[in-house]
């Protein structure tokens, strides 16, 4: 799609934990709710052997496993789980950037727009060169409804990022949202050529359900450079019509 839409015995003491769902209560946490154990005695239930059983946790090594185990269930598909494991993570390790790198997405993802532009926010207040992390900030802005704000921090990037293929396009989209559809054209014909530019402008229509417009923006997407990619659009909304 033409849109641009972030040691062996631990890896298996982690699956063991996903595939056990042990993940619901914390990283230093029982198996039971309530009940407090501390991650050595949880390691001796599933490996007595583990080297980790004699050795005092830091609280740099209990985030790193959150960490470790949050990604895993992330990646489950389990967001409010792994959420709270990041949460507990930063708690322990509060000037560790990566942790909220992680954090800010999956916030999003589960709908909780204000926290991840809160997260965003703290972000930015060191990485103000990585256009990618403003990218997303301005995306998760504009996903939360607040355009003017985010069509202002897109417009700062690009002065900033000229060359910036994210920034552009997601300002493009926001135009698109405010409807101003010459300057979202102007700007995916700047980032991705005039095909790319009415292939875009056809994806949103379909999404706002404007599929007449949309056809339009296809056949002259078609007629400049065909693709596959606008093929299978035009089969869809043909399918759709029928």
């Amino acid at each position: 799609m033409q849109l641009f839409f972030k040691n062996q015995k631990c890896a298996a003491l982690l699956t063991i934990l996903v595939v056990m769902g042990f993940f619901n209560v914390g990283c230093r946490s029982g198996v039971q709710k309530g009940v407090e154990n501390n991650v050595s005695q949880l390691v001796r239930q599933l490996d007595p052997q583990s080297e980790i059983v004699s050795k005092p946790f830091k609280p740099q090594d209990e985030s790193e496993i959150c960490v470790e185990t949050a990604v895993a269930v992330a990646k489950a598909g389990h967001l409010k789980e792994a959420i709270r494991l990041y949460e507990k993570a930063l708690t322990l390790s509060p000037d560790d950037a990566g942790i909220l790198l992680q954090l800010a997405p999956l916030y999003a993802q589960s709908g909780d727009s204000e926290q991840a532009i809160e997260a965003y926010q703290r972000l930015m207040e060191t990485e103000k060169s990585n256009p990618d992390l403003l990218n997303n900030y301005v995306w998760t802005l504009m996903e939360a409804g607040r355009l003017e704000t985010a069509k202002a921090f897109a417009n700062s990037g690009i002065a900033s990022f000229p060359d910036s293929k994210k920034l552009i396009t997601t300002s493009a989209v926001i135009s698109y949202k405010q409807g101003d559809r010459a300057a979202a054209f102007e700007l995916f014909s700047r980032a991705l050529g005039q095909a790319a530019a009415h292939h875009n402008l056809a994806v949103l229509d379909i999404d706002s359900q404007n599929d007449v417009i949309a056809k339009s923006h296809i056949d002259k997407a078609m007629q400049i450079q065909p693709n596959p990619l606008t093929s299978q659009l035009a089969s869809a909304i043909a399918e759709v019509g029928e």
